[in-house]
């Protein structure tokens, strides 16, 4: 997942604050040598930004 790809939440239960958003800073998360889920910053159709875990969205279209 990467800045300007085109995603949606992953969970039929919406609590998000939109359907779809665009990627705009992903940040990886190392802790005890582990990478865990990246944590990204998501742009939603709301207008609105939110962090969200990398495995809670999907990505739907990818920049290129």
């Amino acid at each position: 997942m990467k800045p300007g790809d085109l995603i949606r939440y992953s969970d039929d239960v919406n609590d998000r604050l939109g359907t779809h958003g665009v990627v705009i800073e992903t940040d990886i998360l190392v802790r005890d040598q582990e990478t865990n889920p990246s944590r990204v910053s998501i742009l939603w159709n709301t207008g609105e930004i939110e962090q969200v875990f990398e495995d809670e969205v999907e990505v739907i279209s990818e920049n290129r």
